[in-house]
C-alpha cells in the first residue's frame, strides 16, 4: 500500500478523541465537501481514520468508535449522514484494501 502525508487537522481531530463530530462534520469539524460546498467530506475524513487506524495499530478503537457513532446517528434519526458514512466506509475500505469492521445495531 502506498503511503501519503494524511492531513494533520484531521489526524490532530482524530488523536484528541473527536472521531465522532470528525465524521459527522458538527461545529469545528466541517469540512467543506469539493463538489458540494454545503455538504461534509466524510470521504477524506474517513480516508484518514482507517489510514490512520492501520498506520498506527488503532483498528480496534476506531471500530469501536465508528459503531457508536453509527448508533448515535441511527437514534438521533439523522439517516441521511448515516447513509453517507456507511458509504463512505465502504468505498475506503475497498479502496484502501483495508478491513476495519464494526457492529452496527439497532434496537
Amino acid at each position: 500500500m502506498k503511503t501519503y502525508t494524511l492531513n494533520p487537522e484531521i489526524v490532530e481531530w482524530i488523536e484528541s478523541g473527536h472521531i465522532h463530530e470528525a465524521l459527522t462534520g458538527r461545529g469545528v469539524y466541517f469540512l467543506p465537501d469539493h463538489t458540494c460546498r454545503d455538504q461534509h467530506d466524510v470521504m477524506l475524513v474517513m480516508y484518514v481514520l482507517l489510514s490512520w487506524a492501520t498506520q498506527a495499530s488503532h483498528q480496534p478503537l476506531v471500530s469501536d468508535a465508528l459503531s457508536i457513532t453509527c448508533q448515535k446517528l441511527h437514534a438521533e434519526g439523522d439517516l441521511e449522514t448515516l447513509n453517507n458514512l456507511l458509504l463512505a466506509h465502504q468505498i475506503q475500505s475497498d479502496d484502501l484494501g483495508i478491513d476495519i469492521g464494526f457492529n452496527y445495531e439497532t434496537k
